[in-house]
């Protein structure tokens, strides 16, 4: 393929299907009466302004709501139509088929709000940046449903796709909402301060904007190499743990993280405890997702082996959640050296290296109920134990055994006795289910092959 090619959208096989699958003349002209109707509704109403609020509630509506869906449904679409297994099957490569997919599939909510961006700049109430962050928004909320229905997806029967593609199309929405809410909070402000660095609340905004978007098409493609039975590789992953852990440790405040655990915490660990605590929650979101079979894992650790030789595999091909704990276990160690230097509070690293035992614990527990699984049971399965662990057995038991939250959950105040000791049992006795869950995964495919 020639560079022209490269830069030439129609190039791009299932981009130009979506497109003849999208559009048609009625569809063509029907699109731009409706929305003059309502624009010329909201001008004879409100003037010029209403036309400019009904261009973005249209934009919004458009790219978000329905660009939403139609991303969320474009794979499990082709599940259903029995056309997704061509495809992967195809010449298309991994990133020219995520493109295709999220611009293609809605290709004609963005005909339509291309009709409202052109009719706000000629409104001329909405600032070039404002209008431009509203369609990355718009971009990001489309992509992140296409990741979540992708993640969804997979393993499913075709009948039950409709209801993921709704959950996806709701998890976009709600990257909408969460981006709209805090460019809400930081347009109040004169500046935020990331780091040491002091920007403007709309360049800051403008700058997440931006940064969510490309972490959305990186997980979709990454999910997209997955599905077509690429190598793996794990610098994705990597790469978001570290921007991930950047980020917010960068927003961190002090004095919020103080009034959390009730006590004054050093300046100097609180950008490392935040950028803890979010490996760790990613690590273990990761777990819950990953698709957990006894015989990828049988092939991962059979890396160095003779049998495949590969000992790099160990770490290119290891789950994302191996990863993120090796991860974790590295700011634990950094977390305690900053520590020991300025020790405020005095439970801190117990509370670090806990927490780390609860991870581990966790990780044994989505594994145990995943492993070999069906996803959809399996997934929710975990999130009802964790939930139990995590919320509902610290508060039936609080009663019976004091300060029992300790054992159960990362808290602030944790003793070596009352935390770290219950937090190691407990990873030994999930792990312990882990093994035998092992040991029966292998002799079914022990039994398999005999057959």
């Amino acid at each position: 393929m020639t560079l022209l090619d490269r830069l030439n959208p129609l190039a791009n096989p299932e981009f130009r299907r979506n497109l003849w699958s999208e559009f048609s003349t009625h569809r063509l002209i029907a699109m731009p009466l409706l929305l003059g109707l309502v624009f010329l509704g909201a001008h004879s109403g409100f003037g010029t302004a209403g036309v400019d609020q009904a261009a973005q509630g249209a934009l919004l509506a458009l790219l978000v709501v329905w660009g939403g869906r139609q991303a969320a449904g474009a794979v499990s679409d082709e599940i259903v139509g029995g056309t997704w297994d061509a495809q992967r099957m195809s010449a298309i490569g991994p990133w020219s088929l995520t493109w295709g997919k999220l611009l293609g599939a809605t290709a004609y909510t963005w005909y339509g709000g291309l009709l409202c961006v052109l009719v706000m700049l000629g409104a001329g109430a909405t600032s070039s940046r404002d209008l431009l962050t509203m369609v990355l928004t718009a971009l990001a909320a489309q992509g992140s449903a296409l990741f979540v229905g992708m993640l969804l997806q997979r393993g499913q029967r075709p009948a039950a796709l409709l209801g993921y593609v709704t959950l996806a199309q709701v998890c976009g929405i709600g990257v909408a909402v969460v981006l709209a809410a805090q460019g809400y909070t930081w347009s109040m402000d004169d500046s935020v301060t990331w780091w040491s660095w002091r920007v403007s609340g709309e360049t800051f905004l403008f700058a997440s904007t931006v940064a969510a978007l490309v972490w959305v098409l990186a997980g979709v493609h990454a999910l997209m190499r997955e599905e077509l039975r690429y190598r793996p590789q794990p610098w994705t992953w990597l790469a978001f743990l570290l921007f991930a852990a950047l980020y917010a440790a960068g927003l961190a405040d002090p004095g919020r993280l103080s009034s959390l655990y009730g006590t004054m915490i050093a300046v100097d660990v609180v950008p490392l405890t935040v950028a803890y605590g979010v490996v760790t929650a990613l690590t273990l979101w990761s777990a819950v997702v990953s698709s957990n079979t006894s015989v990828g894992l049988r092939r991962w650790l059979a890396a160095p082996t003779p049998a495949r030789d590969r000992p790099s595999a160990l770490f290119l091909e290891a789950p994302a959640w191996v990863l993120g704990l090796a991860v974790g276990v590295l700011l634990a160690m950094a977390l305690t050296a900053a520590w020991s230097a300025v020790p405020t509070p005095a439970w801190l690293p117990v509370l670090v290296w806990s927490t780390l035992l609860f991870l581990v614990r966790d990780l044994g527990v989505v594994l145990a109920v995943t492993l070999d699984g069906d996803r959809r049971r399996g997934a929710l399965g975990a999130i009802v134990y964790l939930a139990v662990l995590y919320a509902l057995l610290p508060v039936v038991l609080q009663d019976l055994i004091p300060n029992v939250a300790m054992a159960l959950r990362p808290t602030e105040g944790a003793t070596i006795a009352g935390s770290l000791v219950p937090a190691a049992l407990q990873a030994v006795g999930a792990w312990a289910l882990v093994a035998w869950r092992w040991r029966r995964a292998g002799r079914g495919l022990s039994a398999v092959a005999a057959v």
